[in-house]
This record gives structure tokens, sequence and C-alpha cells, in this order.
């Protein structure tokens, strides 16, 4: 059974996130654009939006 994460910022590495059952991680900075385009504030300022869009993306591609 998958384990997918979704969070505000992923800071380990896949070896990490595996080795703790963890199948995927996702992070709200990264859908933002990262940290160097101001995906920090946004993660902190439009959270839900993000996890809205991050579930529809991911909803579409984890039902094939």
């Amino acid at each position: 059974m998958p384990c997918v994460v979704l969070a505000g910022r992923v800071s380990t590495g896949r070896r990490e996130a595996a080795a703790a059952g963890v199948t995927e991680a996702y992070s709200l900075v990264e859908h933002f654009g990262g940290e160097e385009r101001g995906g920090v504030a946004a993660a902190m300022g439009r959270p839900a939006e993000g996890l809205r869009a991050l579930g529809a993306r991911l909803a579409g591609q984890w039902s094939r």
C-alpha cells in the first residue's frame, strides 16, 4: 500500500523516506516554484490552494 505525503517542505531524501515507509513526498514550496521563486511565502500564505492543486494532480497520477 503506497504512502504519499503532502507537506509544506520536504527535507528528507528518497532513501530516508522509503525507510520510513513513504512511497512519495510532495512539497508545497516546490509546487509554488521553490525557495528561489517565492515558494515559501506562497506555501505559507495559500496552503489550502496548494494542497487542493497537489491533491488533484496526484489523484490523476495515482489513479492510473
